[in-house]
């Protein structure tokens, strides 16, 4: 979904507007002109001055995009399943991984995330196997992180 440049300008100036009144209760520096206020307040002039032009560029494209613009791949079936795929998939690996252990659970879902996202299904089973045994021997040999065996811990190396 594209939402206007003028909410975005709106979110930066909140944002710009915010940094601006919290570095007013920076304590001042003896003896100096500049303080610990100054470079916070400068970087939020700058965003209030970015958030004015994202403001008008989103008032004069209003009336031909609208507030909201859903995407055109949003009525595409296996584009949208994607989407919606990727994070279900991240959820799905937190509650199954212990279980099952890295690998399976790995080439289980590169494998999905590959064939619906249009890999061939030969290509997709390669990608998600090699990919998962490079992604295990980086971070299980190289960097030490403890990736759970699940059903594989009989032959765990």
């Amino acid at each position: 979904m594209k939402i206007n440049d003028t909410l975005t300008g709106a979110a930066l100036a909140a944002l710009g507007l915010t940094i601006l009144i919290h570095v007013q209760s920076f304590p001042p520096m003896p003896g100096q002109k500049v303080g610990p206020a100054m470079f916070p307040g400068l970087l939020a002039v700058g965003l209030l001055i970015c958030a004015a032009g994202v403001i008008l560029r989103g008032l004069k494209n209003l009336r031909a995009e609208g507030w909201f613009q859903w995407p055109a791949w949003i009525g595409q079936r296996r584009i949208a399943a994607g989407f919606v795929l990727i994070p279900l998939v991240l959820v799905v690996y937190a509650a199954v991984s212990e279980k099952l252990g890295f690998l399976p659970t790995a080439i289980a879902f590169l494998f999905s995330l590959c064939w619906i996202f249009g890999v061939r299904p030969r290509l997709a089973l390669a990608v998600a196997i090699g990919g998962s045994l490079g992604i295990h021997y980086i971070f299980y040999k190289l960097l030490k992180v403890p990736l759970p065996w699940g059903i594989l811990t009989p032959i765990a190396w």
